[in-house]
């Protein structure tokens, strides 16, 4: 059985870190409790398709935010769930996270608006709710993402949300 504090300390330093630059893996909780963030942690020993699986919910009045992650290859972490969607993805240096609707034209117009904008997508990856429902889309993109594209990419009409995202690559 596995001690899952150092798994929720940092998660939790993980994401309060942008926020706070003082919050490391050892102060994480504490941070956290004198935020009013509340942590609870909750064991499954039921099958799944991974070994281990690690699914991160944040509660806030706008709704509920869901990742679910595990380790491949020993000790390589990867996404395979946004929002109870299976969507797998390595944790890249740049990556575009989108809410779309799943609807023909999106990935081309995704894919000319970044060739228009010499952008290189290196990994792109799809999933969905149902055919024609939500979907999300994480894409690699080699060098990262210019600042004037991102407005440019919410513009289209299938895309709900975008949102650039930037991972540490000392992992």
């Amino acid at each position: 059985s596995l001690n899952p504090e150092p798994v929720v300390a940092t998660t939790l330093a993980g994401l309060l870190g942008p926020a706070m630059e003082s919050v490391n893996m050892v102060n994480a909780a504490a941070v956290a409790s004198a935020n009013g963030i509340a942590v609870s942690t909750i064991r499954h020993d039921r099958q799944c398709d991974y070994e281990t699986l690690l699914r991160v919910t944040i509660s806030h009045k706008s709704g509920d935010r869901t990742i679910a992650g595990t380790l491949v290859g020993g000790n390589k972490p990867r996404i395979v769930e946004v929002q109870h969607i299976a969507v797998e993805s390595d944790f890249p240096a740049s990556l575009l996270y989108l809410r779309n609707y799943d609807k023909p034209g999106f990935i081309g117009d995704l894919g000319s608006l970044c060739g228009k904008n010499g952008v290189n997508i290196a990994t792109f990856h799809l999933g969905r709710r149902e055919a024609g429902g939500e979907a999300i889309a994480l894409v690699e993109i080699d060098g990262g993402l210019p600042d004037t594209m991102l407005p440019e990419i919410r513009a289209l009409d299938q895309v709900v949300r975008a949102d650039a995202l930037h991972f540490a690559q000392d992992l």
